[in-house]
C-alpha cells in the first residue's frame, strides 16, 4: 500500500489539468535523472551510515544512545568524516567504528567489490576491476561472507523441508598436505575412493521453509547424526513447524528430542500433498550449478560460499545495483568483536 504522503500528492496531481501536469513533469525531470543515476551507483559510506544508524545513533562501545557531533577531520587518505562524541562512556567514533571495513585503507572501494561479488566474478576478475591484488580480493569477499553469517539466522515456520547435500572433502590450499593429511595432492574431479557416502564427503545440511527463508550449513563428514542436526537446525526451528525429511533415522530422533512435528516422505507419496521435499531438492541443484565456476572449494570455506548463494537467492528479485548495496549495509551492521572467523574447521560430532 502506498504512504499516505505519496497517495495525498496522487491525488493532488490528478486534479491538475494536462498542462499543469505537464509543467509538473518538466520540473521533476532533473530529479528523476538524479534518482536513475544515484540508483546504478554503488553503495557509498553514507548509505551505510543511514541504514546502521536508521534508529538513531548509537555509540558502537556502550550502545548509548546520548551521542553528539564532534567535528570532522582527514584520515591519512584525505576522507573527511564525521567524529561522534559519546557523552556515556566518553569515547569518539566515526561512522564505520567496529565494523568489518572500520581499518580498511581502500573503504571507497567496499561498494563496487559488492557489486563483483552480486555479479559472480572470480577474483581475479574483481582485482583487476577494483585495482587492488588477488590476495586482497579473495579477503575481502571472505570478510563480507563472514560479517554476513554473522547476522541472526532467519526462524524457520509452517511447513519446513530438510534434507542434506555432499561436497568432496576438500584441503584445497593447504601447503604440506602430505604432512598434514598423509596424502599427496590430488587433482580436481577425481572420484573418491570409496564408494557411496563415506568421510570422504562432507555433508551440507539445507532446511527450507514455504516463505523460501533458507539455513544452510556445513554438518560433518559422512552421514549426519542427531548431534549434527540439533547443531545445525535446533537453533532455527519454530517448535510450532512441521519437518518434512526423507526416511533417514536420523530425522526421526531430532525431531523427537526437541519436540517438533515430523513427516517422512517416499517415492510413493500421493499427488498433491503438501508434504514433500521438492523445494529444498530444487535448491540443491542450484547450489551445485552456482559452485561449478569456483572448480573446487576449501572445505574450511564451505560455509562461507553457502551464505553467499544463500544471499543472491534472497536477493534474486533485486537488481544488482540494490542487492550489492543490500551485501554492504548488511555486513557493516555487525560489529567487527561479533564477527565469526573468515574460516571455519570442520567440526564433526
Amino acid at each position: 500500500m502506498p504512504h499516505p504522503l505519496v497517495q495525498t500528492l496522487l491525488s493532488e496531481i490528478q486534479q491538475l489539468n494536462l498542462s499543469q501536469q505537464a509543467e509538473l513533469y518538466q520540473s521533476l525531470v532533473p530529479w528523476l535523472t538524479q534518482m536513475e543515476t544515484w540508483s546504478q551507483q554503488p553503495a557509498t559510506i553514507q548509505q551505510v551510515r543511514e541504514a546502521r544508524f536508521a534508529e538513531g545513533l548509537q555509540c558502537p562501545r556502550c550502545n548509548s544512545g546520548e551521542v553528539k557531533r564532534n567535528g570532522k577531520f582527514k584520515d591519512k587518505r584525505g576522507i573527511v568524516k564525521q567524529r561522534y562524541l559519546c557523552k556515556g562512556c566518553g569515547r569518539t567514533f566515526t561512522d564505520l567504528t567496529k565494523t568489518p571495513i572500520a581499518y580498511s585503507k581502500k573503504q571507497p572501494l567496499w561498494g563496487k567489490m559488492a557489486r563483483c561479488m552480486i555479479e559472480g566474478m572470480s577474483v581475479r576478475k574483481t582485482a583487476a576491476k577494483l585495482g587492488i591484488s588477488v590476495p586482497t580480493a579473495f579477503f575481502w569477499r571472505h570478510k563480507m561472507l563472514a560479517a554476513l553469517r554473522s547476522l541472526d539466522k532467519p526462524t524457520l515456520a509452517g511447513v519446513v523441508e530438510a534434507d542434506e547435500t555432499y561436497f568432496r572433502y576438500s584441503l584445497k590450499g593447504t601447503r604440506r598436505l602430505r604432512e598434514l593429511a598423509g596424502r599427496d595432492p590430488r587433482k580436481r574431479g577425481e572420484p573418491a575412493t570409496k564408494r557411496g557416502l563415506s568421510r570422504e564427503q562432507v555433508c551440507v545440511i539445507v532446511a527450507r521453509d514455504r516463505h523460501t527463508l533458507t539455513v544452510a550449513e556445513v554438518g560433518g563428514r559422512g552421514v549426519p547424526n542427531v548431534q549434527i542436526l540439533k547443531r545445525v537446525l535446533e537453533p532455527v526451528m519454530n517448535r510450532e513447524s512441521i519437518l518434512c525429511t526423507d526416511g533417514a533415522s536420523s530425522y526421526k530422533r531430532f525431531c523427537v528430542d526437541i519436540g517438533v512435528a515430523h513427516y517422512s516422505v517416499n517415492s510413493k507419496r500421493a499427488n498433491g500433498s503438501i508434504y514433500h521435499i521438492n523445494n529444498v531438492n530444487n535448491w540443491h541443484g542450484r547450489l551445485k550449478d552456482w559452485m561449478v565456476r569456483f572448480k573446487g572449494v576449501a572445505t574450511k570455506y564451505l560455509n562461507n560460499y553457502l551464505m553467499w548463494f544463500t544471499f543472491l537467492e534472497k536477493t534474486s528479485k533485486l537488481s544488482p545495483v540494490l542487492a550489492s548495496k543490500q551485501m554492504l549495509t548488511d555486513a557493516c551492521s555487525v560489529l567487527k568483536s561479533e564477527l565469526l572467523p573468515l574460516a571455519q574447521p570442520l567440526m564433526v560430532a
